[in-house]
């Protein structure tokens, strides 16, 4: 009965002790709310960017646009001689692509939203 008295007292003594003490004026996490955030008219809150894509070859050939890790982003046909013109969506963070027809492929910016490829 000692033993299961003191092992109470100590499991008490336990959790009563590993309370965070706040400094003055600081404000404990739980009563922070949303609302009193305050957040600079100018934040960008978009987590992608839109980039025009200009691709042409010299023949007919399957294409494809890659992120560094292999997130596939296009994939299109390519008519030889014709230019193949759209607008794909990719995460804001990035800033080079894989642009990837046949056995040619090349790491290729998109940092200023644009991506312009001719294969040979």
């Amino acid at each position: 009965m000692k033993k299961l008295i003191l092992f109470l007292a100590a499991l008490t003594f336990t959790l009563n002790s590993c309370k965070k003490e706040f400094k003055e004026g600081e404000v404990p996490a739980e009563n922070k709310k949303m609302a009193d955030l305050t957040i600079d008219d100018q934040f960008n809150w978009k987590t992608t960017k839109d980039i025009t894509v200009s691709l042409s070859s010299s023949s007919n050939n399957t294409v494809s646009i890659k992120s560094q890790n292999g997130d596939v982003y296009l994939k299109a046909f390519l008519k030889g001689g014709h230019n193949f013109d759209t607008k794909i969506t990719v995460p804001t963070f990035e800033k080079e692509v894989h642009v990837i027809c046949n056995n040619q492929s090349d790491l290729v910016s998109v940092a200023n939203n644009n991506l312009n490829y001719h294969f040979n």
